[in-house]
């Protein structure tokens, strides 16, 4: 009786015990899921769309010790003497040459220069037919030229440089020049003059060509100077005529103006001046 009692007191029991799992369980379905997600802060004003700055790691308090590099030590000092000094790297100069004063005395030669050119310049001579006074006053260098009719317009070496000034010993020595002079040939031309004065030259003699106007018409004269008295000038003009084969010569005594043009530029050489 007993047992039959505690029986149907047990099945009374599970059935009042199902129906709440079952509102248990249902209450479980029902119950809305939560999904948690991970809210990004807001980036500043106008960095909108750029990575995140990772922020700086903080900085030490105390910097640490560093040790400082050891300089290499000097170089020994050789046996019973000083210790040699550290080599230094050698400066590199430049130097550049400084270009030679100008000699206003001088005329440095230039393409298609010739003797006739280079005396007609304004800072020479100024004169065409001075170009035997060129050529005299630099005959050491010009010695290996041709000596002939075209002397006056060969094209002379560009570079070389000529002087159109006489030294002060020079000019000394032309101061005694006198004034008588050999005149040996006239011509309205200087193709009668160009050949005479080429072996003129050759010989040594000191020669000038002057210029002068007769009755409209324009002479070149060929002279050979500078000679103290007339009978010097004519002997020496007698030699002159030989060797030219001229028909007529005759002395001249020029004035100071010419003088002073043509004598003063003068060294006598060779012959003419001696006397």
């Amino acid at each position: 009786m007993r047992l039959r009692l505690f029986l149907v007191l047990a099945f009374v029991s599970m059935l009042g015990w199902a129906p709440g799992c079952s509102e248990q369980e249902s209450d479980m379905a029902q119950a809305p899921v939560k999904i948690v997600r991970k809210i990004p802060r807001e980036a500043p004003e106008g960095l909108e769309g750029k990575a995140p700055v990772s922020p700086a790691p903080a900085v030490a308090e105390k910097a640490s010790h560093v040790e400082p590099v050891p300089e290499p030590p000097d170089p020994a000092p050789e046996p019973g003497g000083v210790a040699p000094a550290p080599e230094k790297p050698a400066a590199v100069q430049v130097r550049i040459p400084a270009a030679p004063p100008p000699d206003p005395g001088t005329y440095v030669v230039k393409k298609g220069d010739s003797l006739a050119v280079i005396a007609g310049r304004e800072d020479v001579f100024g004169d065409p037919l001075k170009w035997v006074l060129l050529f005299q006053m630099n005959r050491e260098k010009l010695q290996e030229s041709p000596l002939d009719e075209r002397l006056p317009e060969r094209i002379l070496p560009k570079g070389m440089r000529l002087r159109f000034a006489l030294s002060e010993e020079d000019k000394a020595r032309a101061a005694g020049n006198g004034e008588w002079v050999i005149n040996l040939i006239s011509s309205p031309t200087e193709d009668r003059i160009d050949g005479p004065s080429a072996v003129l030259l050759r010989n040594g003699y000191p020669i000038y060509i002057s210029r002068t106007t007769v009755k409209g018409v324009k002479w070149m004269r060929l002279r050979v100077g500078f000679f103290k008295s007339k009978t010097a000038a004519m002997e020496v003009g007698k030699e002159l005529q030989d060797l030219l084969k001229l028909e007529d010569i005759w002395p001249v005594r020029i004035g100071p103006e010419e003088k002073a043009e043509y004598a003063d530029f003068l060294v006598p050489a060779g012959h003419g001046g001696r006397g």
